[in-house]
């Protein structure tokens, strides 16, 4: 799905992902109404990091452990 320059990946399974472009990723920020984003230095190194953490392994992430922990999760 198209967001501007942003895209939804169909593979990210995270509960915090918001969206991604060519070198980051958004996730859900530690205040509401806000986010996060990792910067990655080339498009293979975001896709790479998306498919290792944004799917089945989501809890391994560091920003989902802070977002988990933010809910008592």
């Amino acid at each position: 799905m198209l967001m501007g320059k942003r895209y939804v990946s169909a593979y990210a399974e995270c509960p915090f992902y918001h969206s991604e472009d060519e070198q980051k990723i958004y996730c859900e920020g530690v205040d509401e109404k806000s986010s996060i984003h990792l910067a990655f230095n080339s498009k293979s190194e975001r896709k790479r990091y998306r498919q290792e953490k944004c799917g089945k392994n989501h809890k391994e992430c560091h920003i989902a452990k802070m977002l988990y922990a933010k809910y008592g999760e």
